[in-house]
Parts: C-alpha cells; sequence; structure tokens
C-alpha cells in the first residue's frame, strides 16, 4: 500500500538527520547513501512506527517498505 509519495506531489522531502525529524530507519538508512542514490529500505517495527503503528495509515507492528533517492545533501557540522 503506498500512502505516500513526495514524487506524486512533486516536491522533495527535506529534513535533519538525527534530530527525530524522521523515523530511525530513515535516519540510519539516510547515513549509507550517497548522493544521487536510490535505496530500498525494509524496516522492522522497531525502526518504524513500533507497537503503536501511526493511526490510522500504518498499523501497530508494520514492517515498511520505502524507495529514497538522495537527491542532495549539506553537510553543518
Amino acid at each position: 500500500m503506498l500512502f505516500d509519495s513526495s514524487r506524486e506531489r512533486g516536491r522533495t522531502f527535506e529534513f535533519k538527520v538525527g534530530v527525530g525529524q524522521v523515523i530511525r530507519g530513515w535516519d540510519e538508512g539516510i547515513k549509507k547513501m550517497s548522493k544521487g542514490q536510490i535505496a530500498r529500505l525494509e524496516l522492522p517495527p522497531s525502526y518504524g512506527y513500533g507497537e503503536h503503528g501511526y493511526p490510522p495509515i500504518i498499523p501497530p507492528h508494520a514492517t515498511l517498505y520505502y524507495e529514497i533517492e538522495l537527491l542532495t545533501f549539506c553537510n553543518t557540522t
């Protein structure tokens, strides 16, 4: 089930890594990517929305699948 797509909206999704803006799986997965890379992530519940889910869209204990393209990044350290 597709529940969100920034491609369909025609807009990129921007976030800061490691500050809790996104689920743990995105924070961890994006760190391993290179600019321009497309990655498919399979995230166990502990790296997603866990035992609570994200009602009504994502049920509890859901394994999540994402396709992410890293268009660019900026290093702020």
